[in-house]
């Protein structure tokens, strides 16, 4: 029995020292992968598995803009045709010969021929003429520029002999009394009145 038992024994001791060596060729030293430690096969827990780290990389971003190339958009031309503003052109105005014995003044000719109109008034040059006709003050289509203001001023000082003082006049002549001035700077003006004269009560034959 006790030989038996020794037997036994010597074979287990052999078996256990036979794995022991076979388990030392398969983990050599310089093997990675180690056993595991008693910390954790004490207690039968399996050892933390720790996940490597991750890193992303992101590309690098540029601050640099490229131009984009777009194909050019259809342009449709228009043709339109220039048209002209349409210029107002002063109405025509007919030109009246003076009464006999009157002085002529072109465009006022018919003004003046005009027994219904007491006086005529030119406020500056280009601007319309206006008229006292009765109790009213009428504006006409006339304009007078301003070498035609001093030349009705100048055949006024010629017909009376009444020279232009310091660019001022006052005449008459017939029934026409004027009263003018000629400035570069206020615009040459006049007026004209037509001076009606006093009707004197007839004599009797015994006076």
């Amino acid at each position: 029995m006790n030989k038996e038992i020794t037997i036994g024994e010597k074979f287990l001791t052999e078996f256990v020292k036979r794995i022991s060596e076979l388990s030392k060729k398969d983990f050599p030293a310089s093997s990675p992968i180690s056993p595991i430690s008693n910390e954790f096969s004490e207690y039968n827990i399996s050892p933390p598995i720790v996940e490597p780290e991750i890193q992303t990389i992101s590309p690098p971003i540029h601050n640099q803009s490229y131009p984009i190339s777009a194909p050019p958009l259809p342009v449709k031309e228009i043709s339109q045709k220039f048209i002209a503003p349409k210029q107002s052109t002063p109405p025509n105005i007919p030109i009246v010969r003076p009464k006999q014995g009157y002085i002529d003044l072109g465009k006022l000719n018919m003004l003046i021929n005009d027994p219904w109109i007491q006086s005529i008034e030119c406020s500056g040059p280009d601007k319309k003429v206006t008229v006292k006709k009765g109790a009213k003050i009428l504006m006409t289509s006339i304009s007078l520029p301003e070498t035609e203001i001093k030349t009705i001023l100048e055949s006024f000082s010629r017909a009376t002999r009444i020279p232009i003082a310091e660019g001022t006049i006052k005449a008459m002549h017939n029934n026409l009394m004027i009263t003018g001035v000629i400035s570069e700077f206020v615009g040459s003006r006049f007026i004209i009145q037509k001076v009606t004269p006093p009707t004197w009560p007839a004599r009797s034959k015994g006076h």
